[in-house]
């Protein structure tokens, strides 16, 4: 049961697809995002650190892969953005274990019960008339 049909040959003047081009990123626009990036993945960092007590070295590398992320996104390939994006990881770890510690600092130390600076703001006195 086999079929005497021969296929036809491949069109030898079909042209090849053109190749993607490559994807150019704005160098400011990188910069710009991970300047964003980098507080806020700092703060996120700091905040579970100190909401959990203990610390954890994986969410520091993620702090890294969140900016190097955005950068890369948003700039391309540019040989400057690894570099950059090393600089504010560190900076945004240093800010989220900056607030760490303020957290155990502030647990640590709850204002005491009488201390009505930390609950209320100060109470004006009546003026004295003169009598």
């Amino acid at each position: 049961m086999s079929q005497n049909f021969t296929p036809p040959a491949p069109d030898s003047c079909t042209a090849a697809p053109a190749p993607a081009a490559a994807r150019t990123g704005t160098i400011g626009l990188a910069i710009l995002g991970a300047l964003a990036a980098a507080p806020a993945a700092g703060a996120a960092y700091g905040g579970l650190m100190g909401a959990i007590e203990y610390q954890i070295g994986c969410a520091a590398a993620g702090v890294g892969f969140l900016v190097g992320l955005v950068a890369v996104r948003l700039g391309g390939s540019n040989p400057v953005l690894p570099v950059l994006s090393a600089l504010l990881t560190l900076a945004g770890v240093y800010a989220g274990y900056l607030l760490t510690e303020a957290m155990f600092i502030a647990k640590a130390n709850p204002p005491a019960h009488g201390d009505r600076a930390a609950h209320e703001p100060p109470r004006r006195r009546p003026p004295v008339l003169p009598g």
